[in-house]
């Protein structure tokens, strides 16, 4: 649960700073 959540934001912060 909270792992998943943390998780999908640290993903969705890479993924935006790579798609920069």
């Amino acid at each position: 649960a909270v792992l998943a959540r943390a998780l999908g934001r640290r993903v969705a912060d890479i993924a935006q700073r790579l798609a920069r």
